[in-house]
């Protein structure tokens, strides 16, 4: 079973979603992570398709950027984004960025 590790959450209108690159055909996924305020671990079991989502602890834990889907698009036809603490995940199974000891 493979583990992918998580880059980057996007939020959409209060919906997380998450792309990577398959481990084994090397092409690019899409998954929807729940919306925010939801519990995020269920959404990370991708054993039917052969691997597990995971979100690394620390200093390698996903970036997170809130899009501004209201905005103006940007010249490059993306709409706007700013990147956000990991709290505006709103996930409250998981926080990679809480010590070890305040997890026990």
């Amino acid at each position: 079973m493979y583990e992918v590790p998580v880059k980057h959450i996007t939020l959409f209108d209060g919906g997380r979603v998450t792309t990577i690159i398959h481990p084994v055909t090397g092409k690019k996924k899409t998954h929807g992570l729940g919306a925010v305020g939801d519990p995020i671990l269920p959404f990370l079991d991708h054993r039917s398709e052969g691997y597990m989502l995971v979100i690394l602890p620390g200093a390698e834990s996903p970036a997170v950027h809130d899009v501004d889907t209201k905005g103006t698009p940007l010249a490059s036809g993306k709409l706007p984004s700013k990147r956000v603490p990991w709290a505006a995940v709103g996930a409250p199974d998981c926080d990679p960025l809480a010590s070890k000891e305040a997890a026990k």
